[in-house]
């Protein structure tokens, strides 16, 4: 959902949050704990995503190596949707419905993408991007 900074774990590294799918996270990188959500990248192996303020509190850059302890998140955390949003996915025929019916994780990182946005103008485009993925797969769904 635009250029973020990632790390890709290695298949070895990956094998004990178990067969692919999006799965919640707690880490720490330089001593910044953090929650996300692994995404599946294929071959039996995940992509962690490294939004600003965790970069920005361990001091990471583009380049950077950091080692990451990340164990499952039993009790993650979700921030209820913002007004913006459920007005803008209301438009969308079955919109909010969908919304809620994304996976977990997939829900979670939508909603973290755009509290992370700090200016007007992002938070719109990001609103508009949330948007657009639920309405491709309402639209997937039901088949139209």
């Amino acid at each position: 959902m635009g250029a973020n900074f990632c790390v890709d774990l290695t298949a070895r590294a990956s094998k004990p949050f178990g067969p692919e799918r999006y799965v919640p996270v707690v880490g720490t990188a330089r001593g910044v704990t953090f929650h996300t959500t692994l995404v599946p990248r294929g071959d039996s192996a995940y992509r962690v995503f490294l939004d600003g303020p965790l970069r920005e509190g361990a001091a990471l850059e583009e380049g950077d190596t950091v080692e990451l302890e990340l164990a499952p998140d039993l009790d993650p955390p979700e921030p209820p949707p913002p007004l913006e949003l459920l007005n803008a996915l209301d438009v969308v025929d079955g919109g909010i419905e969908a919304f809620f019916n994304l996976p977990d994780g997939l829900r979670r990182e939508a909603l973290r993408f755009l509290e992370n946005a700090k200016r007007r103008d992002t938070r719109e485009r990001r609103v508009a991007r949330i948007v657009e993925m639920v309405e491709e797969r309402v639209l997937r769904h039901d088949g139209r």
